[in-house]
């Protein structure tokens, strides 16, 4: 990934769409740069996290401008762990409820989900200029919303030789620790390869949500050199993004979006 810093503001950019820089962006912010409060300190994207009304505003007007987009509106998914996918409409500001991805076709609206260690999945088609955005836990990618994301995009007409797409970056397998009934749950749904359902020496068993998203994009039709990964852990590089488990639940949230220019 692409390392960002722009009017005080740090974020990441997936180097997969370098070559589209002129038509979309698609970044995901970090933690450092915004106005709200511990424990949301400080670049808050959250709206659901008890964040101070006047911060999240101002940290939303703070990314805009560092994007170049002062003033854009914003889409919001309301995440529930779930496959719905809502389309962005024009002039639409509030919240699109029950949904974990946001289909883009309409420019200068930017379209949002929030994360604090789940994964988002970014798949964009130049040549229709359209994209979708998704929040990816385990629940979400042990259901499928990478292929999802993908059918809903080639059911509105793209071709899957066009997509471009992202996963990550998450929380990693170094810091996801999760129960045997996952894990099994993990490997009885999906024919992962051995790198994505671990188990260690001490028999704890860990998964690794980048390379079992990026597993399912391929899989689904996509070129390998049209798939671009993060390569490192949310909870690991804690100072500069949000973490719900290193954290204890108690923490803003960071956000992967997209802009159709």
């Amino acid at each position: 990934m692409i390392r960002h810093s722009d009017k005080g503001i740090t974020y990441y950019s997936w180097k997969v769409f370098t070559p589209w820089e002129n038509q979309m962006i698609s970044v995901i912010t970090t933690r450092m740069g915004g106005s709200s409060n511990t424990p949301l300190n400080s670049l808050n994207l959250g709206h659901l996290v008890n964040d101070v009304p006047e911060a999240l505003a101002s940290n939303r007007s703070s990314v805009s401008k560092a994007l170049g987009i002062p003033g854009a509106a914003w889409a919001v998914a309301n995440q529930i762990h779930g496959l719905k996918i809502a389309e962005v409409e024009i002039g639409k500001q509030k919240p699109y409820t029950d949904c974990d991805s946001l289909s883009i076709t309409h420019k200068h609206i930017i379209s949002t989900v929030v994360l604090a260690d789940c994964l988002p999945i970014v798949i964009y088609d130049p040549i229709r200029h359209a994209g979708i955005i998704s929040h990816a836990g385990w629940r979400g990618t042990d259901m499928g919303i990478a292929e999802k994301s993908v059918n809903h995009l080639l059911a509105a007409g793209s071709m899957l030789e066009d997509l471009v797409a992202a996963a990550g970056p998450g929380i990693g397998p170094c810091c996801y620790p999760v129960s045997g009934e996952t894990a099994r749950q993990f490997s009885d749904n999906y024919n992962y390869p051995d790198n994505v359902v671990i188990k260690n020496k001490r028999g704890e068993y860990r998964l690794n949500l980048e390379k079992a998203n990026i597993t399912r994009l391929r899989n689904c039709g996509l070129k390998e050199d049209n798939i671009g990964a993060a390569g490192f852990c949310t909870a690991c590089r804690n100072e500069e993004f949000f973490s719900y488990r290193k954290e204890g639940g108690h923490t803003g949230r960071h956000a992967a979006l997209m802009v159709l220019l």
